[in-house]
């Protein structure tokens, strides 16, 4: 790969949305200050951090 800065944000969302799965697998209560934070939050990032990293991925490797 020609820009693994773009790799390295790619791994790292990949690492942030199977924390996000994880949470919601193992049904992790969350809060913060003294607000529980809902489980369905966390869909958010499962399904949209991929996309983004796949997208990253696909850019540094076109260059």
């Amino acid at each position: 790969m020609r820009k693994p800065a773009l790799f390295l944000v790619s791994a790292f969302l990949w690492i942030v949305a199977l924390a996000h799965a994880a949470r919601l697998a193992f049904q992790v209560p969350v809060t913060v200050g003294n607000v529980p934070v809902p489980l369905w939050l966390s869909m958010l990032p499962v399904i949209v951090l991929p996309t983004l990293a796949i997208l990253l991925r696909n850019e540094a490797r076109k260059s």
